[in-house]
């Protein structure tokens, strides 16, 4: 249950703040998590990463995605990520969990759509563009809502069986109570992504047997958790501080869009090294 309260928490109460508070701080936590964020994934995927380099077309494609990511970075940005990272999010709130519903395909794109759908719902300002994609996720959301609702009917008529479907499925909650809570105001991406990095960054506390009891992989886990982010906020603090004190942000954009950049690569490269995917992904890349 405590991943369902850090959702609602994180997705309220920073959501709210999202609305008052200037961008450039809100993008100083993203920045100064997500670059923490990426560096730890490449850390604790070097296994993934020597066994893709020990096939020669999944190196191949590693190395493409250097140039690749730079490309998508420059031409698409922020605007690219915004429905880049919405595919990551469902995909890593659906398939990184244990499910109630581990093999059924119904179920898990039906849950995947939910999450997605109520992302780009709770964002839509992000993509004023494509506006009219709002209507697409509007129907996406409810026809995911009813199909899951069926799919879960024996659980919803005793307190016990609800906790327990939401402890494993939290976004069934999540997902509604932020489309409800943005319907008048929508929030950035940023907040969305700004939880990823902060579930991530406190990963053991909702996956308790993550390390199977192993106490120095826990204590590595925080103290780089802590040293990393630390830092990141940190620096991206004063880089933002001196953006404003002299009103020059031209360094502040620059590392954003290295992070862009970054993203692009850190979302692609976890296709072939991830466990954590759906299984028609883990075939086409033969991840075990």
């Amino acid at each position: 249950m405590i991943r369902l309260v850090f959702i609602l928490f994180f997705m309220i109460i920073i959501g709210a703040l999202s609305w008052v508070v200037p961008k450039i701080y809100l993008m100083t936590l993203v920045l100064g998590t997500g670059i923490p964020h990426i560096i730890l994934g490449a850390k604790y995927s070097k296994s993934g990463l020597s066994l893709a380099f020990n096939v020669f077309w999944k190196k191949a494609f590693v190395l493409i995605l250097l140039p690749l990511s730079f490309i998508l970075g420059i031409k698409f940005g922020a605007l690219g990520l915004v429905f880049y990272f919405a595919l990551h999010h469902s995909i890593s709130e659906t398939y990184s969990h244990k499910s109630l519903f581990e093999k059924n395909i119904f179920f898990n794109f039906a849950y995947g759509s939910l999450v997605l759908s109520s992302y780009l719902i709770a964002c839509r300002d992000d993509f004023l563009k494509y506006k009219f994609l709002n209507y697409g996720c509007y129907v996406v959301f409810v026809i995911s809502l009813i199909v899951l609702i069926i799919l879960t009917r024996k659980h919803l008529f005793k307190l016990d069986s609800i906790k327990l479907l939401l402890v494993y499925h939290p976004w069934l909650l999540g997902a509604p109570v932020l489309c409800l809570f943005t319907f008048f105001s929508p929030i950035s991406w940023m907040v969305l992504i700004l939880y990823h990095f902060a579930f991530w960054g406190m990963l053991p506390i909702f996956r308790r047997d993550i390390f199977k009891g192993n106490k120095s992989r826990l204590d590595m886990f925080w103290n780089d958790a802590i040293k990393w982010n630390g830092l990141g906020v940190l620096g991206i603090g004063l880089l933002a501080w001196w953006s404003t004190r002299f009103g020059d942000f031209r360094l502040f954009q620059g590392v954003a869009l290295l992070f862009y950049i970054a993203t692009y690569w850190h979302i692609t490269i976890s296709f072939i090294i991830s466990g954590a995917n759906p299984p028609f992904i883990k075939r086409l890349f033969f991840t075990k």
